[in-house]
This record gives C-alpha cells, structure tokens and sequence, in this order.
C-alpha cells in the first residue's frame, strides 16, 4: 500500500510541475544501443542484471529495458503476464510464502515486464517482511512505472503514456486510483474513461501505435486501424 501512495504521489507531483520535454521513445535508437555489444544499454547484458534483481540499475537502464523489449523475438503485444504467480498470490500464507517467491524467482526471465506479478511480489514480500527481497521488486516496479510516466502525462493524444502491453494500462490505472468506466481506440491511442477524476477530465491516453505494429508482424496487417 505504501508503494502506491508512493508512486501516486510521484505522478501526481510531474503533472503538478508541468513537464516541458516528455521522453518520447525513439525506437530506432534504441535498436541501435541496445545491439551494440560494447554499449553499457546492451539488451541481453541489461536484461541479466534485470532479471538477477540488480539495484544498480538507472532510470536509462529501466526506459532502454521496457521499450527494448519490442525488439527481442519474445515480444508479445498480447501478453496476459505471469498466469501462476497471479494464481499462487490469491493464497499465500506463512506455511506457502517461500513456494511462491522461488516460483516468482523461478519464473521471471520468461516474464520480466510483468508489472502486475511485480506488485504482488512486492506486497507479499512486504506483507511477509521480506524486505531485502521486497525492496528489490519496489526498485523493479517503480523503474518501469518511471520510464512510462516519463513519457507523458495521459491527458492527450500528443502526450499520451507509451506502453507495449494493454494490461499495463490497468495496472497503472490501479496505482493511481483511477476507476475506469470505458475504453475505446482513438487514433494510435487507447482513451481509458473515467469517472470522478480531477486530474484526468476526459480520461488516460496510452499509446498503443507499438502494440499495433506487434499485432501487424503477427496477422501481416496494417499497423493502425
């Protein structure tokens, strides 16, 4: 819980301060440092320290690993996450606490951007007084939810938040307290709607034009309806 109110506050306070310059991905940069061998943002080189739950990592570490992911042959626009931590975390005791972390651990290169099985790792973790283990999923959740909250603010088309996962959308929606009533395609943009919101008046924007190329490699279609 104290996460959330952590990471709602970090949000909230950037529309606050108005953020002149939004970090934009740009794709065609990002294949090029994360190809090169040499380069400190190499994807598989990132990706380990990612998965081994390096502290260490930046906040550039974090934008080059959630948006790199596009490019690596495991991609999948249509990713639900990880269906056995979801499943494992609606039972977790004392007695089972330790199964579902080996299993979390076990199963997290196959899953690494999982934000929703990342904040039911962290608040197991935190629940359980794992902390060593908990702070290190708060440093994973929160590196991602920054370089997404990087790239916009959600309030319009031009700065729409950049996401490659459609259930991304509702777990940033839960951590900031947003209900959503509707969701429809405008442009290259998911528009999630609200309802009793002050901050968003019509709703969120994500950009989705990367989950749309995804579904084109796969179906050979047009990348946008």
């Amino acid at each position: 819980m104290k996460l959330l109110f952590l990471l709602f506050g970090l949000f909230t306070t950037s529309l606050t301060f108005a953020q002149v310059h939004w970090q934009k991905p740009q794709y065609d940069e990002i294949k090029k440092v994360i190809a090169a061998e040499n380069s400190e943002n190499n994807y598989d080189k990132l990706l380990k320290r990612f998965n081994d739950l390096d502290t260490t990592l930046s906040d550039e570490h974090y934008f080059v690993l959630y948006y790199g992911q596009y490019f690596q042959d495991n991609y999948s626009p249509a990713g639900r996450g990880n269906n056995l931590i979801s499943k494992l975390a609606r039972s977790v005791n004392d007695n089972n606490y330790q199964t579902f972390k080996d299993s979390l651990i076990s199963t997290k290169h196959q899953y690494p951007f999982d934000l929703r099985g990342l904040s039911a790792g962290s608040g197991l973790a935190h629940k359980f007084a794992d902390n060593e283990f908990a702070a290190k999923l708060d440093k994973q959740f929160i590196g991602i939810l920054k370089a997404i909250f990087s790239t916009g603010d959600g309030k319009s088309l031009e700065t729409a938040l950049h996401i490659l996962n459609v259930s991304d959308e509702y777990v940033i929606c839960d951590v900031l307290n947003v209900s959503v009533t509707g969701q429809r395609t405008v442009k290259n943009c998911d528009l999630l709607t609200t309802e009793n919101n002050t901050v968003f008046d019509k709703g969120i924007y994500f950009n989705i034009e990367k989950i749309f190329e995804g579904y084109a490699k796969i179906f050979g279609t047009k990348s946008n309806p």
